[in-house]
């Protein structure tokens, strides 16, 4: 057995089921997650409305881009949604916040 594989067995590692939206025991509130985005935009009453009915990050990134002449903060706003990979909300989490305190494995080593 690998190290890697017996680390995987020692930390007791699983695959989340395919329907989950977890990592692990990992889960988000999308909806406060939404809100919290949301209220960092300084938005003109008539947008407001259009952006505050987003439940979920691609409505929000939707809401966004139906804007005709949106301001500079929530063109901002959607271009970093879309640096995400995927532009998913819970792998944007993972890439930075979990990877990086994940341990490193040294390639060379079995």
């Amino acid at each position: 057995m690998s190290r890697a594989a017996a680390l995987i067995n020692a930390w007791g590692i699983r695959p989340a089921p395919r329907r989950a939206q977890c990592f692990s025991r990992l889960t988000l509130q999308v909806s406060a997650v939404v809100d919290h985005l949301r209220s960092t935009l300084d938005l003109p009453a008539a947008a407001t409305k259009a952006v505050g009915g987003a439940k979920s990050v691609a409505g929000l990134l939707d809401a966004l881009d139906e804007q005709d002449e949106p301001p500079s903060d929530a063109t901002m706003l959607a271009d970093r949604i879309r640096g995400w990979r995927d532009s998913n909300l819970l792998k944007h989490v993972l890439d930075e916040y979990a990877l990086p305190s994940m341990p490193k494995m040294d390639p060379r080593r079995d």
